[in-house]
């Protein structure tokens, strides 16, 4: 089992600009900078981005994968 952080960006496409130019992660083989709901990886981290407001209603949240 994994958690995985779930932010909300008002833009996919700066932040996804910003988290693989600077902090060096990389946008998910199945996923476009054009999409609502991105993933991110970096070593053995992920992240995922949403531009979708109403993911973020307690203003936290995070996935919970189950392998």
């Amino acid at each position: 089992m994994k958690m995985v952080p779930l932010f909300y960006v008002p833009s996919i496409a700066e932040a996804v600009r910003f988290y693989a130019g600077v902090l060096d992660f990389e946008l998910a083989s199945w996923d476009s900078p054009d999409d609502i709901v991105v993933s991110l990886f970096r070593e053995g981290a992920e992240l995922m981005l949403t531009s979708l407001a109403t993911d973020q209603k307690a203003a936290i949240n995070a996935c919970i994968l189950v392998c």
